[in-house]
């Protein structure tokens, strides 16, 4: 139940982050001198419901159990599957990546129990300039 709490809560402050704009690729815009060292992660999420809208997000965390809004992340309305993403301006360390989609878009803070969520277990590591290929494959929540 503490699990379900916290990504309940993560996912409220990711919808939150992600604002209303129908794309939302966002990354820190620092200036940092190397940004040929700051890489990316990029996929297509694929869907087999093409009868729904709402909205996806893809972000990535700097910690295994996400806690508050991601570090970076990319957010489409009404997106057409597959889509394409890409999450860029990464510096190098180790992520976690999280995806919500919000059929409906009719509660961005709190997914509904129809709303496909994944967050893969594995992390991925950016080393310089890599580019991470990381595809998604949407399945309806069981119910």
């Amino acid at each position: 139940m503490k699990t379900l709490r916290s990504i309940l809560g993560l996912l409220t402050l990711l919808s939150v982050a992600c604002g209303d704009d129908d794309t939302a690729p966002m990354t820190d815009g620092g200036t940092d001198a190397a940004v040929s060292s700051r890489g990316a992660v990029r996929g297509t999420v694929s869907y087999a419901r093409a009868d729904t809208s709402g909205r996806l997000t893809v972000g990535v965390w700097t910690t295994p159990s996400p806690v508050g809004p991601p570090y970076e992340f990319f957010a489409q309305t009404n997106p057409t599957f597959p889509l394409d993403y890409e999450i860029t301006g990464l510096p190098p360390g180790t992520y976690y990546l999280g995806i919500v989609y919000d059929i409906g878009a009719n509660n961005p803070t709190i997914p509904g129990p129809e709303d496909p969520v994944e967050f893969p277990p594995a992390p991925i590591t950016i080393e310089g300039g890599d580019e991470i290929v990381w595809d998604f494959e949407l399945v309806d929540p069981e119910t």
